[in-house]
């Protein structure tokens, strides 16, 4: 399963000095159940056109995150809103030093695909905006 996690920033992100780590999810589902989950591989970057906004494309669903509740290609389908994201935030890499200057403003987009190999098919879903406002992002500035 693959996801990318788009958010505007109140400043350009400066992959130099700025350290941005999503990670660690959790979503309800239509039936209302809370799935809770993260990814084992990220890549980011900004968008070409607007540094301040930062895209992570997520893959490999972590099976073990959350005894095994994690989020199925079945359940992409059926999310309804996304209750937490948390995004870690420091001035380097492993770093220990707080970087509160860059704010998270707005959620851009939340997709997710994956394979349906019962169904045999490709699973594309972008969730609505109203489903992920920005109030589901909890930053952690100090990593």
């Amino acid at each position: 399963m693959r996801a990318l996690l788009r958010f505007r920033t109140n400043r350009p992100v400066d992959f130099d000095k700025d350290f941005v780590s999503p990670g660690g999810f959790t979503v309800t589902l239509g039936s209302g159940e809370t799935r809770q989950f993260d990814f084992l591989e990220v890549s980011a970057g900004v968008e070409p056109t607007d540094p301040c906004v930062y895209e992570a494309d997520l893959r490999d669903i972590d099976t073990t995150y959350a005894d095994g509740d994690a989020l199925s290609i079945s359940d992409i389908k059926d999310v309804r809103r996304v209750d937490e994201i948390f995004v870690g935030i420091s001035d380097e890499k492993w770093g220990s030093q707080p970087h509160d200057d860059l704010v998270i403003e707005e959620m851009v987009s939340f997709d997710f695909e994956g394979y349906d190999p019962v169904q045999q098919e490709l699973v594309a879903v972008s969730l609505p905006m109203e489903a992920c406002p920005v109030s589901c992002i909890y930053a952690d500035y100090c990593i």
